[in-house]
């Protein structure tokens, strides 16, 4: 009879514990959730892979910093499954695209699933071109904040010259609003 009982009481406990390791778990994704508003800043490297009919002598320079217009707008975190630990993070840019992320969330960070979109870039003084690239990231929060780091990829055709993104320094700033 003891045996029983000790048996069922370790039982209880196993049940217990899996049940705390679960409700903390789905407490991860929800640290996030929330509105924010957002910047975004930061430039690519490109890297000049030739001219559009493969003539890479007439290029004039083999790699260019290339800044990003600033984006600013709202952003929304909303939890879309706590016990996957997925989010769904969508940021609508003031004047500009709505884009949104799937992303997987554990207690240190936010990290943002590939996603094509579009940006603007100033290739120089006088121009900006509007570029499609595959986006992802990895955001951390800290108090009040999040901090994306955003990781670009893709080409860009620019006055018949086509640049590969070599690397990208971009960051996402988001300030949660007061409910």
């Amino acid at each position: 009879m003891k045996s029983r009982f000790w048996d069922s009481m370790a039982a209880w406990a196993g049940l217990l514990l899996c049940a705390g390791f679960l409700v903390s778990c789905s407490k991860e994704a929800g640290k996030y959730e929330g509105s924010y508003s957002f910047k975004t800043s930061g430039s690519l490297l490109l890297r000049a892979q030739g001219g559009l009919l493969g003539d890479s002598a007439a290029l004039g320079r083999d790699s260019l910093v290339a800044p990003l217009v600033n984006e600013f707008g709202q952003m929304n975190v909303v939890v879309m499954d706590k016990h996957a630990q997925s989010l769904l993070v969508t940021m609508n840019v003031l004047g500009g695209d709505a884009v949104s992320f799937e992303a997987d969330a554990s207690s240190e960070s936010i990290v943002l699933r590939p996603k094509e979109r579009h940006v603007l870039l100033r290739i120089s003084d006088l121009s900006e071109s509007r570029v499609r690239v595959e986006a992802s990231g990895t955001g951390h929060r800290y108090g009040d904040v999040l901090l994306f780091e955003f990781d670009y990829q893709g080409t860009v055709e620019e006055n018949g010259v086509r640049y590969q993104i070599a690397s990208s320094q971009v960051e996402c700033v988001a300030e949660r609003n007061e409910d």
